[in-house]
């Protein structure tokens, strides 16, 4: 319970400073912050605020738009140790119940944790 605990606020914390390393809009890369999790060391590649998922699809089929008023924050990870796919269960696992809240206090929940293409992924939408 306790490393379920820890890995949470891990990922709890790489969100935050994903979402900080944007500034409010845009995207970032490189923040060089190491998240380290059950599975191995993950990186933050990049961090996005878009207005649908994946950021930047045609709307239509595969393309989630986000609620009128706000963004989905995509957190884009690198494995540092093995594999992506090794470390995807427990990245969603990780990203259980961590949320952010936003300046009108609305409180974000989990939309995918995980592999997304072959790429590691925490999303977050209102």
């Amino acid at each position: 319970m306790m490393r379920k605990l820890v890995a949470s606020l891990t990922v709890a914390a790489a969100i935050v400073i994903g979402a900080a390393a944007c500034g409010g809009s845009g995207s970032s890369s490189e923040t060089g912050q190491k998240i380290e999790i059950a599975a191995g060391s993950l990186a933050i590649e990049e961090v996005e605020l878009a207005e649908r998922f994946p950021p930047g699809c045609d709307p239509g089929p595969g393309c989630d738009q986000a609620k009128p008023g706000y963004r989905v924050l995509v957190v884009w990870l690198k494995a540092l140790e093995g594999e992506a796919a090794d470390v995807s269960g427990d990245l969603f696992e990780a990203s259980n119940g961590v949320y952010v809240v936003g300046a009108s206090g609305t409180r974000t929940q989990r939309y995918l944790g995980g592999l997304w293409e072959g790429r590691l992924v925490v999303v977050k939408a209102g």
